[in-house]
This record gives C-alpha cells, sequence and structure tokens, in this order.
C-alpha cells in the first residue's frame, strides 16, 4: 500500500534541499568568481551543520513504516533501486563529463568511474551513505525483535560509532559515522512519537523560533571555532537545526498552504542529483556576473532547471530510466 505522504515532511524536505543547493551555489560561484565574502563563509559553515541531517532525521522516520509490507531484503532492494540506481546513474555522468573536460582524460577516465563503488564522488556521497544507513537499520531491525528494542541498540551503535568517528579513515565509514545518528534519532523519535500517541502535538510559533534561536546562539560561536574539529558539539547543534526545521515546517503547513514548498520537498531527489550540473551549466551559458547576481541566477537554475527536466521525463515516461522517482 502505497505511504500516505505529510505536507510538513515535504516542506521539511522543501526547506533542506533550497539550503543545499544554495550551500553549493556559494561554493561555486565563490570558485568561478575567485571572490570570497566572510559573511556567506559563515552562512556556508551554518548551512552544513543541518541541512543534511534533516534528510537523514526523515528517513529514518519511516524506517519501521517502510518495512510494514515488505521483508528485510525486498526492503533493501527497494531502497538500492530508489538509492543507489541514481547514485550510479549520475555518478557516471557527472565524473565522464568533469574528466572528459580535463587533459589526459583517457588515462583518468576508467580509475575515476571504478572509484565510484567504494568512494563517492561530489554530493553524490549522501545517496550511498544514506543507503547504508538504511541498511544497518533493517538489519537491526531482522536480527532483533520489536520496534523499541530494535531502536535502542541503532541508536546505541550510532552513538558509538559517532564517537569513534574522527579517528576513522576518511570516505564512507567515518560519513556513516557522522550521519547514522541523525538517521537513529529520527526511527527513535517517531517510534517513541507512535507509542505514546503524541506525534504532531505541542508544535508552536514559540517553539520554533525557540529551536531557531538555541540553534543560532549555539552555532555561531561554534562556528568560529570550526565544527570540523568540535566533535561532540556538532551533533547537538545540528539536531537543533534540524528540530528548527520540522517544527518551523510543521507551523507552516498547519497555518497555511505552501504547495510550492511541498512540491519542492516531493521532488528534492530530482534536485538534489542534477543541480550541480545545472550550476555548472549557468557559468558555460552565461556571460560575466556581478557576485549576488550569480548567485541569484544560480539559485533559480538550481532548482527550476531539474524540476523541469522532471517534468519532460515525466511526460516521456522516462522518470526510472533516469533514477528520478
Amino acid at each position: 500500500m502505497k505511504e500516505q505522504r505529510e505536507n510538513w515532511i515535504d516542506a521539511a524536505r522543501g526547506i533542506a534541499i533550497i539550503l543545499v543547493v544554495l550551500g553549493h551555489v556559494i561554493h561555486i560561484v565563490e570558485r568561478q568568481l575567485s571572490v570570497s565574502l566572510p559573511g556567506l563563509d559563515v552562512l556556508d559553515r551554518v548551512l552544513y551543520s543541518f541541512h543534511v541531517p534533516v534528510f537523514f532525521f526523515l528517513s529514518g522516520m519511516f524506517l519501521f513504516r517502510s518495512s510494514v509490507d515488505l521483508g528485510g531484503g525486498a526492503l533493501i532492494w527497494k531502497r538500492a533501486k530508489r538509492l543507489l540506481y541514481p547514485y550510479l546513474i549520475w555518478s557516471v555522468l557527472q565524473t565522464t563529463l568533469e574528466v572528459v573536460s580535463s587533459a589526459g582524460w583517457q588515462q583518468k577516465l576508467a580509475p575515476e568511474l571504478f572509484q565510484i563503488l567504494y568512494f563517492p564522488q561530489a554530493h553524490f556521497w549522501f545517496l550511498y551513505v544514506l543507503f547504508f544507513c538504511g541498511a544497518i537499520g533493517i538489519g537491526l531491525q531482522g536480527l532483533l525483535v520489536g520496534k523499541l528494542r530494535t531502536v535502542w541498540v541503532l541508536v546505541a551503535l550510532s552513538f558509538i560509532w559517532y564517537g569513534m568517528h574522527p579517528w576513522l579513515p576518511g570516505g564512507p565509514i567515518k560519513d556513516i559515522g557522522v550521519y547514522l545518528p541523525y538517521f537513529a534519532i529520527g526511527a527513535w523519535w517517531k517510534t517513541m512519537n507512535d507509542e505514546r500517541g503524541t506525534m504532531n502535538r505541542g508544535c508552536s510559533w514559540v517553539r520554533a523560533f525557540a529551536f531557531a534561536g538555541l540553534f543560532l546562539c549555539s552555532v555561531l560561536p561554534a562556528v568560529a571555532a570550526d565544527l570540523e574539529t568540535s566533535v561532540f558539539l556538532r551533533l547537538p547543534i545540528g539536531m537543533l537545526g534540524v528540530a528548527a526545521v520540522l517544527v518551523t515546517s510543521y507551523m507552516i503547513c498547519a497555518s497555511c498552504k505552501v504547495r510550492w514548498l511541498t512540491y519542492i520537498g516531493r521532488h528534492s531527489m530530482a534536485i538534489y542529483l542534477i543541480h550541480v550540473l545545472a550550476i555548472h551549466a549557468v557559468f558555460m551559458l552565461v556571460g560575466n556576473l556581478v557576485y549576488w547576481q550569480a548567485i541569484g541566477v544560480a539559485m533559480v537554475v538550481g532548482v527550476g532547471l531539474p524540476l523541469l527536466f522532471k517534468e519532460i521525463c515525466g511526460r516521456l515516461r522516462v522518470v526510472g530510466i533516469f533514477g528520478l522517482r
């Protein structure tokens, strides 16, 4: 049975993907124009502390709901089709375009493509790591009896892994250590709310602003110290940012219709996969732009072009071929 969507969850995805695009726009524009503004550097660090964790948290929320009608093996296969297939398709496409545009690409292409299998390239690491976070949760669910026991073991494992990640080698194993706690906390939060029947209660604009205020007050001093070195500060700061996004999205949907935001959230996978290529296309086709013009144009194209591409694929019935479901 197809899961019924909740608008506030799509709105949260919409907010998060817009912030992801903004973060990448800042990086690309600074690199293309060879400029850097201190204020945007701070904004970039603040965004990276919580926008991707939102997606891990939301994915964790659906860990048990997704397994109602499917066994562990079937569920892993479903996640592989949804996450690993588009990961491979778009990693190969983007890596190929980047390599063939450089000198000596004939010698570089095969090693770079092979590396995709075990070491994710560019922003596609997210899909790779999210798949394995889900696989860990599904595996524990198969080994243990009961949601509560499974979710508590998952939370414990995630915190142990997180505590070890500064000493792990770079790559997916380290990234799983960083982001598995958000996935586990999402699964725990949803399970506890289902048990108590308190889902969606107690949200208010006061709480939204309180979470946002706590987040900003805690993250700004940490930005100065560099969050990458503040290992045990990074997780609670990230969770405050996640909470701010979730409560705000819930209150927005409770007070007004934001179809454009939920639409963006529903198509966040397409935006994530295509936005970097779309942004680079801006600088290939458009002439000289000043800093803020470049950011504005890149944001519109980074969000709008993937949506247009998916709409065209839908009309041609080739959405699945490109992994955009």
